[in-house]
């Protein structure tokens, strides 16, 4: 085994686990999300900074286990080693992915007709531009133009790939909130960002409201799944088709509505 990958294997063993669900007789299934500024404490939804993000793992941490006896270990890590760890079959699925051709190469999203099925969705959200108050970069919806300075995303995230394809230079980091500060102070002109995450960013840090500009037309519209790893659906094909089933079922309940709505306020 390449040292590469047993470093890998060291760094999984040693992820902080968290709700697990598990039950004495099925083997938990390993599930990663995204948790690179290390502020979520799952025990307390409260500590997800998006709300949008709680009924998700209030979702797979209570409801898949205690309703439907599938039993989820979550486990947090950057996004960029969690694409790795799921390349490389190391752990069994990842929340909040986008599709992308490249990553379906190495990861298997709920499929119809060829496509990725939005009625799986875990959500759907969408990218902006956020740019330095000082700074001339515009967006029309076609062409970002007037480019005077570097534009930064996080690291592996879609938009990075959509952005060079429109032949846009992206500098790639590991936290939202950084990369939001740097644009604050103008260390960069602009960040591509998830609206969801970067709006609340805004709201809790008035520093960044006052110096960020947020473009009001959308980079792009995009939707997002718990997806597996390849080795993971081969071995485990119903279970995951189960899992897609289930989130779909759950996702439109009265009792999910309800709760997203009070996770929200």
């Amino acid at each position: 085994m390449k040292i590469k990958q047993i470093f890998i294997m060291i760094i999984l063993l040693a992820l902080p686990f968290g709700a697990s669900g598990e039950s004495a007789n099925q083997k938990p299934i390993l599930i990663l999300y995204n948790n690179g500024e290390k502020t979520i404490d799952l025990n307390d939804l409260s500590t997800i900074p998006v709300k949008s993000n709680r009924i998700i793992y209030h979702m797979l941490q209570k409801v898949m286990p205690e309703r439907y006896n599938i039993p989820l270990k979550l486990s947090a890590v950057s996004w960029s080693r969690g694409l790795e760890l799921i390349e490389k079959g190391f752990a069994d699925g990842i929340v909040n992915a986008s599709y992308n051709e490249a990553r379906a190469k190495y990861a298997v999203y709920p499929m119809k007709d060829g496509k990725h099925n939005p009625a799986k969705q875990l959500k759907s959200i969408q990218y902006s531009l956020y740019k330095n108050r000082s700074s001339t970069i515009q967006w029309d919806g076609t062409e970002i133009t007037n480019i005077d300075g570097d534009i930064g995303a996080v690291k592996s995230y879609a938009i990075v790939r959509d952005l060079r394809k429109m032949g846009v230079p992206v500098k790639e980091f590991q936290i939202e909130l950084k990369i939001m500060k740097d644009v604050a102070v103008g260390k960069l002109k602009a960040t591509a960002m998830q609206d969801y995450i970067a709006d609340e960013h805004l709201k809790l840090h008035p520093l960044l409201e006052k110096n960020l500009v947020k473009l009001p037309i959308p980079l792009k519209k995009k939707v997002y799944y718990l997806i597996f790893s390849k080795k993971f659906y081969r071995e485990n094909q119903l279970m995951a088709e189960k899992i897609w089933d289930k989130i779909e079922e759950y996702s439109a309940s009265t009792e999910y509505q309800r709760l997203k709505q009070a996770f929200e306020k």
